[in-house]
């Protein structure tokens, strides 16, 4: 996009030039081709981001519904083999090992912890970025 932005700035800078010349059609045809790379550099590499947000979001909706059925199945062993001849379970009893809030807190912690090494990027980007200027400097 600069390149493009270099030569609209070119063509409008010297616009006499350019007219006396004839050079608009020229002018706008570098434009043009300089603008549709721009566009398909663009188009490809938000394509790539646009999916990477995806997965990332997915990844988390995912982590949830296991987190969800594997806390559910647990409880609801628990439940099932605590059950007594009458019929009372750890459930009615209220002295069950396992409690959602148990599963809850878990997942949830593991899910923020997740996200916190995912704003670690930023500074890989740098420190890699650091070690090629140095590379280059030495």
């Amino acid at each position: 996009y600069g390149k493009a932005g270099g030569i609209a700035s070119e063509s409008l800078g010297s616009i006499r030039t350019v007219a006396a010349l004839q050079g608009e059609e020229r002018s706008l045809k570098r434009y043009d081709e300089n603008l549709d790379e721009a566009q398909a550099a663009g188009v490809e590499r938000y394509t790539r981001v646009g999916f990477a947000n995806g997965l990332m979001f997915a990844s988390g909706n995912i982590m949830v519904a296991a987190g969800f059925l594997y806390g559910g199945l647990k409880i609801a062993k628990e439940i099932e083999d605590s059950t007594d001849s009458d019929g009372t379970s750890c459930w009615t009893r209220n002295d069950c090992d396992s409690k959602g809030s148990d599963y809850l807190t878990a997942m949830f912690s593991v899910q923020m912890a997740a996200q916190a090494l995912g704003t670690l990027a930023p500074s890989f980007q740098a420190i890699t970025a650091a070690r090629a200027s140095v590379a280059k400097i030495l």
